[in-house]
């Protein structure tokens, strides 16, 4: 007699949660016996009561909650509009539904597919309320934030996980340059939404999210799926385990099977050159590290996101600072492919080499120069082009010092790089303080001009 879907699902479920809870358990007991396990529990019991009991402790940042508050009730439109970011981002990693090996073994059988894929997230949405319950039931208990301020963001964050989650999933089948475009979109609505100060900006974004779910998305969920992708991604996902990893004090790492230009045209094609040869190395390169560049990325686009809603002061300085840590990231890279795997054995040409890398470059710049233009486009004034470029120039200036540097070690030459350290301080510091004293940026005059004298960059 033939189980239905849902029967077999929970078994599956329940035979995989007994299995995790022995090896969880086995774990613990390696890490902690049974009575440090007891202290450990009543301490942590105290902990908590203790914020109840002594209620000064919470009092002493009653300050800080109002604060919080009264952003939250300002901020609300604002995350309305950007948590699409959010989904779009983790779609070129993970593909929001945990349908793993397992799941897909069950649909080679007589059972639905589609149904089995709607267990799957109907479970997903179940924790999340569970779990966004259980934080927003602290916040309103243990703090003075008013229920209604909690419980709206709890029903955002829920309505966006349900309308998204398919998205995510069709995103993540798409190719590289899809996934941007879509990101690219967004965050042009979220610059329109933040120039125009509307929460009907975000509502529009969020009833066009819904009309795409329905019409174009709804009936397309298993259209040209990469099962192997997926399940690869969930597999890793489902079993790897923080107790297992500070047990055996070992990291888990995904074996990478596919990468994110796999389904390119591109890739399949003959070299005609030695510049063909250098970008294919630099994408598969790149598409090994995609998880750490795209953190680095968003990390330097949130934190100017951030300091556009601060003074100017602090902006300049956090471009500053962004600036610096991109070139040398951007330098750490050259130098890590380089020293990796045929590379690193064969004699090859750094400058061809530089020059095929830039591109990549670029392209990660143009995303951090999203926050750059909108905060140019609030802030408007006759100096705001010189701005731009002068960011544009010392960020070059800084690229290609980082990068010949790396070559000069690679090279085995000997040059000492002191002056043109300093002279890129001190260009940062005419960065940093470019608000208040906006003449400074004419210095992109003398920026290209040292560029023009060291290296050849016109790529």
């Amino acid at each position: 007699m033939k189980r239905s879907e849902a029967h077999i699902y929970y078994f599956i479920r329940k035979s995989r949660f007994r299995k995790k809870k022995i090896i969880n358990k086995m774990a613990m007991e390696v890490m902690i016996d049974k009575t440090t396990a007891v202290y450990l529990a009543l301490l942590g019991g105290y902990v908590f009561a203790s914020l109840f009991i002594f209620g000064d402790v919470l009092d002493s940042f009653q300050e800080e909650f109002l604060f919080l508050e009264a952003n939250a009730q300002k901020g609300f439109w604002v995350i309305l509009t950007a948590l699409p970011i959010r989904y779009i981002f983790k779609s070129f990693r993970d593909p929001g539904i945990l349908f793993s090996s397992t799941e897909y073994q069950l649909t080679l059988l007589p059972y639905s597919r589609g149904r089995i894929w709607f267990y799957v997230f109907l479970e997903k949405l179940v924790k999340q309320f569970l779990i966004l319950t259980l934080a927003a039931s602290l916040v309103i208990l243990l703090t003075p934030i008013s229920a209604p301020i909690v419980v709206a963001y709890l029903s955002i964050f829920l309505l966006y996980e349900i309308v998204l989650t398919v998205p995510q999933w069709v995103l993540f089948q798409k190719g590289l340059w899809i996934k941007i475009g879509w990101l690219l979109a967004v965050l042009i609505i979220n610059g329109i939404g933040i120039l125009t100060s509307s929460p009907l900006i975000g509502l529009a974004q969020l009833l066009l999210i819904i009309v795409i779910n329905h019409f174009l998305l709804s009936n397309s969920i298993f259209n040209q799926v990469q099962w192997s992708k997926v399940t690869e991604v969930n597999d890793f996902q489902i079993w790897k385990m923080f107790l297992i990893s500070a047990a055996s004090k070992t990291k888990f790492k995904r074996q990478k099977k596919f990468s994110i230009f796999q389904k390119s045209a591109r890739t399949r094609k003959p070299f005609q050159s030695d510049k063909a040869i250098h970008n294919r190395l630099w994408r598969v390169y790149l598409a090994q590290n995609a998880q750490l560049i795209f953190q680095v990325i968003g990390a330097f686009t949130l934190m100017l996101t951030v300091f556009i809603f601060m003074n100017d002061t602090i902006y300049n300085i956090g471009v500053a600072v962004v600036i610096y840590a991109y070139a040398s990231v951007a330098g750490s890279f050259f130098n890590d492919r380089m020293r990796a795997d045929i590379l690193e054995v064969l004699p090859w040409n750094l400058e061809s080499f530089k020059r095929s890398y830039f591109k990549w470059v670029a392209a990660g710049a143009c995303l951090i120069l999203i926050p750059i233009i909108v905060h140019a486009i609030v802030n408007f004034s006759m100096w705001t082009p010189m701005k731009v470029v002068y960011y544009a120039c010392v960020f070059l200036f800084l690229y290609h010092l980082n990068v010949n540097k790396t070559m000069t070690l690679l090279a085995r030459q000997s040059r000492n790089f002191q002056l043109e350290d300093g002279i890129g301080f001190l260009f940062l510091i005419a960065v940093a303080f470019s608000g208040t004293y906006p003449a400074l940026t004419f210095g992109f005059v003398i920026v290209l001009l040292m560029l023009r004298k060291q290296v050849s960059f016109l790529l």
